[in-house]
């Protein structure tokens, strides 16, 4: 149950969270804060429902056979149907899985960065191929926008998770334990900071945790117009509070969601039989990083986070499952 529990804390509060106090700023607190309640009702309508498409599964009246996403949709829907949407969720844990390697790397990064004299490591690859070190106190990753590189911070996330996503789900509940007991001290740590900054309530007018968009909206001067993100922002300013909440944080999300989306994409892959366990690894913990590395740097991470958002999410987390219900109700009847 306590497992159960921090898997469900530590994906919701995932990496999108780094984008809500520059969407306060921007839109205001009542359009987000209003969609964030509309977000919660869906969601737990959607769950109930594919909790009874998979209760109505042939002898699973009481979950007692493991049946996964394609399971439901491939004995629900026709041929065609299912591996679409079979596809859907493949690109959903992708995109979530991206974004988790992504915001854990830029942290890391600057992590780096204050232990070697303000500069983190990484070998370029585009515009020129070179290994270099840099620094910038402005951008979301100390490499400046406009380049494709494989950092230090990105190797160490590699080296940490990538073992991780072999494993299995239950293999994981010690680590999902752990990172949920230090992200709801971060998230505390977060409001202290904010508060000691200086809450503005201009920067937040009317029009993940609400409280983090909302305060942190308040105590940062607006920057939603740049690629920064709240994460960012908090590495930026001097306190180290600051930089050990932000680190302990990403490290403890991020870090323990990454190979929960690769578990996940590995037991779909290989329960609808489109690959072999071999196959299904490689594409579901290795293919992540190495579309991390081409979004890594510039505003790849906030366009991840909206697409994953507004399209693969949307269709996977909440229609899908309303569909699936009504053939399980028509089954029924």
């Amino acid at each position: 149950m306590l497992g159960s529990i921090a898997v469900l804390l530590n994906n919701i509060l995932g990496p999108g969270i780094a984008n809500f106090s520059g969407l306060y700023q921007q839109t205001g607190w009542l359009p987000p804060s209003f969609t964030i309640l509309i977000c919660v009702i869906s969601s737990m309508v959607s769950g109930d429902m594919l909790l009874a498409a998979m209760r109505a599964y042939p002898e699973n009246s009481e979950f007692g056979v493991r049946v996964e996403y394609g399971t439901l949709c491939r004995h629900y829907f026709s041929r065609k149907t299912a591996l679409l949407f079979q596809c859907l969720f493949q690109l959903a844990m992708l995109c979530a899985n991206i974004s988790n390697i992504i915001q854990t790397a830029q942290v890391l990064d600057y992590f780096v960065a204050d232990l070697n004299h303000g500069k983190s490591c990484a070998v370029m690859f585009y515009p020129n191929v070179e290994a270099f070190c840099h620094t910038s106190s402005t951008d979301v990753t100390p490499f400046g926008t406009d380049k494709i590189v494989l950092s230090l911070g990105m190797g160490i996330v590699a080296l940490l998770s990538i073992p991780l996503g072999y494993y299995n789900l239950e293999d994981n509940v010690v680590v999902q334990n752990v990172a949920m007991v230090v992200i709801l001290l971060s998230t505390f740590a977060w409001f202290s900071i904010f508060a000691s900054l200086g809450l503005d309530r201009e920067r937040v007018p009317l029009i993940g945790y609400m409280l983090v968009g909302i305060l942190g909206g308040m105590a940062f001067k607006p920057y939603y117009m740049t690629d920064n993100t709240l994460l960012s922002e908090l590495n930026h300013i001097s306190a180290e509070a600051a930089l050990v909440s932000v680190q302990a944080y990403a490290i403890s999300a991020n870090l323990a969601s990454i190979p929960i989306f690769s578990i996940l994409m590995r037991y779909n892959l290989i329960e609808s039989h489109v690959c072999g366990p071999k196959a299904a690894g490689a594409v579901s913990v290795l293919l992540p990083f190495g579309v991390s590395v081409l979004l890594y740097t510039g505003e790849g991470f906030k366009d991840i986070v909206d697409f994953s958002g507004t399209f693969t999410s949307a269709l996977v987390n909440l229609m899908v499952p309303s569909l699936l219900f009504l053939a399980a109700c028509l089954g029924t009847w």
